[in-house]
């Protein structure tokens, strides 16, 4: 059976191009998270008449990074002309091809297509396919029953009304490449509400996005070059790589080297400095640099992190022993130990961010000296501050000195925020990476939590039914995966890293 299309009653117009109508994927309006920097009044105490010090580096991309919503789309032209067989009940498969831009992978979320059927459309399966010398290639993911949040008559022809149908789908991710752009092809399998086979994706040579419509009938091919689909493909464009750029947070020294809180590994006492992850980002440690006054040199730094309780430090939400010391200095001394300027490596740790505010976090030093002798201190001081001050743990978690905070540098790379700008305020996770336990926590109640792989298939779905939770992923492969979360009605999607 070679009948593949609705008979024209319209003579086939000359292709047209409107600029106007037709939008491209790519960030047509940018979101730019630039560097974040904040100068400090130095108006606190400043020992030995020593210079203020100014220039203090906020977490943020100090090269500003693009995520935005976008689109591609290919409108109707209000003639309805001709139509494709896309059917579920046929053998014969329609497909449209989407454009990812160079340098960018696009996330795919929604779909909007014009559908030839009676009696409305109950369901819509949707296949993903890279792309073949122009043409559909391999499968490369599904999902059944995308979820039809609209559907509307707009219009009719050949006998068959013309819905415009309007999908949510789970998120799946087209990857692009450096220095072109990237074809891929979707597939929509259509099921009309009274189950005819009657059904047929709209086409239009009034505009072309890409490629033709193509068609399977025994094998994928182009039936009419001039003839392109009806659709919107929404999504999320960021740039290769998860958009992330170096960035840093230091609170400098001052050269007075003024006091020191407890951070031995011989000690009860612990001390912690807070981390701000900017709104919107993620950010993942990589390095800290620290200045420690001990003697006889540093031999082992253990580091712990925390989330934040009312500017304390609250849960333990990771752990490294033995964090890699890349260089140690000594840059002075003071109270008769020398000023350790400690260069360190750590796996790299993820601290989540949330959209519209920042985050807290603590990162806590439990270092031993060379001579193991208990007495060593992480240096903290007066003359600048990020954030919260230097915290110390003396039975419970405290602020021993409001003035005081401590000397370091995080360095890592600051991430937008999961894979879309759909990410809930109040709602955190961490490890990122993870290696077994995924850990949620949320302001308000935790409905679901689902995994899907970038193929778009769920590996893991659990009822939570809480404020927390912890999922076990140590049963699904190491890779990317995207994590979406129901709280309270509302789902946010995140980008997660299993080892």
């Amino acid at each position: 059976m070679k009948k593949i299309t609705i008979m024209m009653l319209l003579f086939v117009a000359a292709i047209g191009f409107s600029q106007e109508q037709v939008k491209m994927l790519g960030n047509d309006n940018p979101v730019i998270f630039e560097q974040q920097r904040t100068e400090v009044n130095q108006t606190t105490i400043m020992p030995n008449n020593a210079a203020p010090v100014t220039d203090i580096a906020l977490l943020g991309n100090n090269n500003p990074t693009y995520l935005a919503a976008c689109t591609e789309e290919n409108p109707n032209d209000g003639t309805f002309e001709n139509g494709f067989n896309c059917s579920s009940a046929s053998a014969f498969m329609t497909a449209n091809d989407i454009t990812v831009a160079a340098d960018e992978n696009f996330t795919l979320t929604n779909i909007t297509a014009s559908i030839f059927a009676n009696g409305g459309i109950t369901n819509v399966d949707v296949n993903y396919y890279d792309d073949a010398a122009g043409l559909p290639g391999a499968l490369i993911g599904s999902q059944a029953s995308a979820t039809i949040d609209n559907q509307t008559v707009i219009g009719n022809n050949f006998g068959f009304d013309v819905n415009e149908v309007e999908m949510s789908v789970t998120p799946f991710v087209f990857n692009g490449q450096a220095g072109s752009s990237s074809t891929y092809w979707i597939e929509l399998s259509v099921t009309d509400g009274g189950a005819t086979g009657s059904v047929f994706w709209v086409v239009t040579s009034s505009t072309m996005e890409g490629n033709p419509s193509a068609q399977f009938d025994a094998a994928w091919g182009i039936p009419d070059p001039l003839m392109d689909g009806v659709y919107i493909w929404e999504g999320d464009c960021d740039p290769i790589g998860g958009g992330g750029g170096a960035c840093q947070e230091e609170n400098p020294n001052d050269g007075t080297f003024e006091n020191g809180f407890n951070c031995s590994s011989a000690s009860a006492f612990m001390t912690a400095n807070d981390v701000t992850v900017a709104a919107g980002e993620d950010f993942e440690l990589t390095n800290i640099t620290a200045s420690i006054f001990a003697n006889g040199g540093i031999t082992n730094v253990d580091v712990n992190y925390y989330d934040d309780a009312a500017g304390l430090p609250g849960n333990l939400i990771g752990s490294q022993a033995s964090a890699t010391i890349d260089n140690q200095t000594v840059i002075g001394n003071n109270f008769g130990f020398d000023v350790n300027e400690i260069e360190l490596t750590v796996t790299p740790f993820t601290f989540a961010g949330q959209a519209g505010s920042p985050t807290t976090y603590w990162v806590e030093l439990s270092v031993t000296d060379g001579g193991a002798t208990g007495s060593v201190f992480w240096v903290v001081t007066s003359s600048t501050m990020v954030g919260n001050p230097s915290a110390q743990f003396d039975a419970a978690w405290g602020i021993p000195d409001p003035l005081m905070d401590g000397v370091y540098i995080w360095e890592g790379n600051c991430n937008p925020l999961g894979v879309s700008d759909n990410a809930l305020a109040g709602f955190s996770y961490y490890p990122n990476p993870v290696t077994d336990v995924l850990s949620l926590k949320a302001a308000s109640n935790i409905e679901a939590v689902s995994i899907y792989n970038l193929l778009g298939q769920e590996v893991l779905r659990s009822e939570v039914g809480a404020t927390t939770s912890d999922i076990n992923l140590s049963g699904i492969a190491t890779g990317a995966y995207v994590l979406k979360v129901t709280v309270n009605g509302q789902t946010g999607t995140y980008k997660i890293l299993k080892n």
